[in-house]
């Protein structure tokens, strides 16, 4: 068994060779299971443990080349489920179980390195996307896993003398506020909390991913600039101020790079 299938054979096990999708049991027969990329690779090829998890045949071909509005949280639970260990390990003292997974969490890099030469990631990527396709997949990868991009400090402004009747307003505008969540239920407080920090989160994203094509377009002719101009615009809709969610963000950007490489 070469080092790939071997690799392949540690997500099924991860993944108790249960269809991710279907659940359905596939540790009798190898042949049945798919090591299904979650980010699918006709968008971009990331063949890291984060991105993989275990199909059933029939449920691999359900999904195809789509984008499940649910890859955020199958991405997460792939990355835990891969650096974590299983309580059955600890409880049956599997001794061997542990020393291999701790080998593999300390080589973690060289493994994934392996997967990546196996599905030849960097030369589709570089194909597609062109040589900086490394930022682009660290933005992915950002994406994908909800890690929070870092924001510069912002020093604060000294307040300016307000006028008396603005200061009243402002504190009428605070009372109304407090009095508003003192009948609001406490759930639908929290939920709004969440929905926010989603939203502010995406937005991060979507700067990101908005800064780095404007660099990568700075290089271009001024008429493939228009001509990308004129086709992006065709591309997912949104009106002013609309965030996307993440799926479609993450579709719509990926295909502005491709196509701003190729044209």
């Amino acid at each position: 068994m070469d080092l790939a299938s071997g690799l392949k054979k540690l997500i099924a096990s991860r993944d108790n060779f249960r269809c991710r999708r279907c659940g359905i049991e596939l540790k009798q027969d190898a042949f049945e299971r798919n090591i299904d990329h979650i980010i699918p690779r006709d968008l971009i090829a990331i063949s890291e443990l984060w991105n993989l998890e275990l199909l059933c045949i029939n449920c691999n071909e359900q999904k195809g080349s789509k984008l499940s509005s649910d890859f955020q949280e199958r991405c997460t639970r792939a990355l835990k489920k891969s650096f974590s260990l299983k309580k059955e390990e600890l409880k049956n003292q599997n001794y061997i179980g542990l020393a291999l997974k701790a080998v593999f969490v300390q080589h973690h890099n060289y493994y994934q390195t392996e997967l990546k030469e196996h599905y030849k990631d960097d030369y589709i990527n570089k194909k597609k996307y062109g040589s900086n396709y490394r930022v682009l997949i660290d933005l992915v990868r950002n994406l994908a896993l909800q890690q929070e991009f870092k924001v510069s400090n912002v020093k604060k402004k000294k307040k300016s003398t307000e006028k008396l009747s603005q200061q009243l307003k402002k504190e009428a505008n605070e009372a109304i506020k407090s009095l508003k969540n003192i009948f609001r239920p406490i759930e639908e407080k929290k939920e709004e909390k969440a929905i926010k920090a989603e939203q502010d989160l995406l937005l991060q994203y979507d700067r990101k991913f908005s800064q780095f094509l404007l660099s990568s377009a700075q290089n271009k002719h001024y008429s493939t600039i228009m001509n990308f101009m004129a086709w992006s615009e065709q591309l997912t809709p949104r009106k002013d101020n609309e965030i996307l969610s993440a799926d479609e963000l993450l579709n719509s950007y990926l295909r502005m790079f491709e196509y701003l490489n190729n044209c």
